[in-house]
């Protein structure tokens, strides 16, 4: 029923091919090396090789149940499996026999371990053998284990009714023909490649081609060799495709062109025409490139049919066997998984995807609760929510189990806010949004070799300022991320690509041991920078330790070790030194090999700010008639200004600190403090061509002080430091950058540090108003009210820390802006 002779060749591997009647009598040799009862589980584990298909079949002719299983499953994951199932056999190539006979030993089973290398057994003899299941078709084929993505893998039991079911439907599309040959590159022990690259390919008649690695040359090689029509990935793969062929068409504006157009076209045929270069260096002979195991993100699915690939979604279960929905071949939607398969019944419930029919499990091996909470009344409760469109296509929207219920009640779907800012830039590897302590929080994984080529040391503020901000400012209030964590660690995923959330939270509270060597290197510079850092930050680095993610250093904290370095080792770090030395130990090592002297002492703030830059320094004062006809004529009408507080701006040398909430601040804040005082008085501002367009109408470029956080942090201070020595005023924001949803952010401790060194008070001026008038990317303002409070000036304690003074100043600034009504 499942498999037999179709007079062809079935499985190419390593070049050989197999014919099916090979394969056949493979399945019965294998049957002959161990002998099992009625239902017995025999489990199969290794990667995908001709020996699996006959371990898999086999069990069937015996009457079992066959268990496929990860080969790579970690010890604990193993000992949970093979204690629930209580296998009588177990296949196993030998890559994985001492795993397996460890954790046999352990939980004290009787299991017969059989590995393919190990197995002699005689040729059959049968030059058409035929291929029968000893059981019945209602009885349980194989259960298969969950990937685990919300909690412990549970095993789906599938009848043969179930798995052929899923194939019948899939047969009725005409997907799939005797003359089809198939790339096999995903692992059996899934249920979606299961029956895509083995159990409906036997069954037609088609070629299976399996390769050893996922290695792109060795794809490109059988997809031309062997003649591949049909390709078989999950959205990972298809996203690395996609950010492959991306890559080389950004750097050709011809090549963009021509993308735009085949996207206005929406013409799958005429982007085939248009990059007919892209498909021959991939393959000519691919007709459908199918995809399944998660959701497709729609920026892939419409670049790559604009393409000219012909990428179909399909959606699917494990306890479905897997098909729930697919594409029709000449009625493809994209962004939708398809039209429920012929035979099921698929409906929407409470937000959820329902299913009924054929190709629904039995239930769950041992686990009765389980199954009778998702299979309610024959139906089974997916746990995926989605909805119709009006011509009966499919869409998914997301995991019931996986939304986030905010305090406020809002419910959130955090793969569409992963989605969205994956979309929106090629820095994040990876991304996870949870909910931690109440607000929405993403777990990101940074593309560091891309960030060391675009020459970002602090990716930390790159990646909120960059990235999180943008995405904030273009979703409403309750979307907002408000809390970044950076990891270097790979997210968990399943095989096929599946977030395993609940481990990202274990992750977050369980952290990973450091790997440690036994003792650190003794050579002095490596233990001189250790101490340096562990005064800094108070902890004490490991070699590995990644200096911005792992040890949280931010843009100050590298310039303190820049400087430490040059005042101890001789040495001028560059931002390109600590960017292809970005561990502790790699910088511990080249500070070792360029180091021109070796002098210990303390450095301090005062030491670093007091050093000479070497740069010169305009003192051209601001632009005063041109600036107040500005704020006077044009802003001061235009917007309804008051000042509270105006008797506090002194008459001496001061920091004027003020929040930021819109383009308009600095022409509003030079329009209202007197003449003698701005005269006298420079920006600290940073180094963005936007900002530096509009800023320079009002300013024209003069007492500006540029600060780019990546390249001349230090000398941008040193600078300023200069300034306030020559009894100068200085405005800043200690934001950093303007807030992009109203809300103050974070001061930066910059201010601080320059008042306590230098021995200049700070002035805060609190703003309110400009944010609603003029908000992040909106192109003009409208009319409206604007508020300022000057505070009286406020200095650091003598043993109060930067951290504690910035906070006391942020809290003067909070509590005006947050009294608006």
């Amino acid at each position: 029923m499942f498999i037999r002779d179709h007079n062809k060749t079935a499985l190419i591997f390593e070049d050989r091919a197999y014919s099916y009647s090979e394969i056949i009598s493979g399945i019965h040799d294998y049957a002959s090396a161990y002998t099992i009862n009625h239902n017995d589980r025999v489990v199969v584990m290794s990667e995908n090789r001709p020996q699996w298909i006959y371990a898999f079949y086999s069990v069937w002719t015996k009457g079992g149940i066959t268990v496929p299983v990860d080969y790579g499953i970690d010890y604990d994951d193993l000992v949970y499996l093979l204690s629930d199932c209580s296998p009588a056999v177990i296949f196993c190539s030998i890559n994985e026999k001492d795993l397996v006979a460890s954790v046999l030993s352990e939980i004290d089973s009787g299991a017969k371990l059989l590995v393919f290398e190990e197995i002699k057994i005689g040729e059959h003899k049968n030059t058409s053998p035929s291929f029968d299941i000893k059981n019945s078709l209602d009885d349980t084929a194989m259960i298969m284990y969950t990937s685990g993505t919300t909690g412990p893998a549970k095993g789906v039991m599938l009848t043969y009714n179930n798995l052929s079911a899923s194939i019948e439907s899939l047969m009725k599309l005409d997907m799939l023909t005797k003359n089809d040959v198939l790339l096999g590159l995903l692992p059996l022990h899934h249920i979606f490649p299961l029956q895509g690259e083995l159990l409906a390919p036997f069954y037609t008649g088609a070629t299976v081609v399996f390769i050893k690695n996922m290695i792109a040359d060795e794809i490109r090689s059988a997809l031309s060799r062997h003649r591949v029509t049909m390709f078989l990935g999950v959205p990972r793969l298809y996203d690395m495709f996609h950010a492959g062929i991306m890559c080389k068409i950004q750097a050709s504006r011809i090549a963009l062109l021509l993308l735009g157009i085949a996207r206005l076209f929406k013409s799958r045929r005429l982007g085939r025409l248009l990059f007919g270069k892209v498909h021959r260096a991939f393959s000519t002979t691919v007709h459908s490139y199918l995809t399944g195991g998660a959701k497709l993100s729609d920026k892939v699915s419409g670049d790559m049919w604009a393409l000219g690939f012909r990428l179909i979604e399909g959606y699917g279960a494990t306890e479905t066997a897997p098909l729930i929905a697919f594409n029709p071949f000449k009625k493809i939607k994209l962004g939708s998984v398809g039209l429920p398969m012929e035979g099921s019944q698929v409906e929407i419930f409470d937000d959820e995807i329902i299913v009924k029919g054929p190709n629904v499990m039995k239930g769950y091996y041992n686990k009765p609760e389980e199954t009778a909470w998702v299979l309610r009344d024959g139906w089974f409760h997916t746990g995926d929510t989605g909805f119709f469109d009006k011509n009966g296509y499919l869409y998914i929207s997301g995991r019931k189990d996986e939304m986030i219920v905010l305090p406020n009640g809002h419910n959130i779907n955090p793969e569409e806010i992963e989605a969205k800012i994956l979309s929106m830039t090629g820095l994040i590897k990876d991304i996870c949004v949870i909910q931690e302590q109440g607000v929405l929080t993403a777990v990101v994984v940074p593309d560091l070799p891309l960030f060391r080529r675009e020459g970002i040391v602090n990716i930390m503020e790159a990646v909120k300022q960059r990235i999180i901000e943008l995405y904030n400012s273009s979703v409403s209030a309750h979307k907002r991320v408000l809390k970044v964590i950076i990891t270097r660690d790979e997210l968990p995923r399943t095989r096929l690509g599946k977030l395993r959330r609940f481990m990202v939270r274990e992750m977050l509270t369980k952290p990973a041991e450091k790997k440690k060597s036994a003792l650190p290197p003794e050579y002095k510079e490596y233990q001189l920078l250790s101490d340096h850092i562990f005064n800094q930050k108070k902890i004490r680095p490991a070699a590995d330790d990644h200096l911005a993610i792992d040890l949280g250093m931010d843009s100050l904290d590298m310039v303190e070790l820049i400087s430490f370095a040059e005042h101890t080792f001789g040495i001028n770090l560059a931002s390109d030194d600590l960017l292809q030395n970005s561990t502790f130990g790699e910088l511990a090592e080249y500070i070792k090999m360029t180091s021109t002297e070796l002098k210990e002492g303390d450095l301090n703030w005062n030491k670093i700010l007091s050093r000479e830059t070497g740069a010169s320094l305009k003192d051209t004062p601001l632009n005063i008639p041109i600036l107040r006809w500005i704020g006077r004529n044009i802003l001061f009408t235009y917007f309804t200004v008051t000042v509270e507080g105006i008797e506090n701006i002194p008459g001496h040398q001061c920091i004027f600190a003020l929040n930021h909430q819109s383009f308009i601040d600095m022409p509003l804040l030079g329009t209202l403090l007197p003449k003698t005082v701005i005269r006298n008085t420079y920006f600290l501002v940073k180094d963005a061509p936007v900002m530096s367009r509009l800023v320079a109408i009002a300013l024209s470029g003069r007492n500006m002080i540029k600060i780019n956080i990546d390249k001349n942090l230090k000398g941008a201070l040193q600078s300023t430091a200069r300034v306030l020595n020559k009894g100068k005023n200085l405005i800043i924001f200690p934001e950093g950058l303007r807030t992009r949803d109203g809300r103050l952010l974070p001061f930066k401790k910059t201010f601080a540090i320059l008042s306590k060194e230098l021995n200049v008070p700070v002035v805060p001026i609190g703003l309110r108003g400009t944010y609603k008038l003029f908000p992040y990317k909106k192109k003009f303002p409208r009319r409206g009210k604007v508020e300022f409070k000057i505070c009286n000036e406020m200095k650091p304690g003598n043993e109060e820390s930067y951290a504690d003074f910035t906070g006391r100043v942020q809290d003067v600034i909070k509590s005006f802006v947050d009294s608006e009504k």
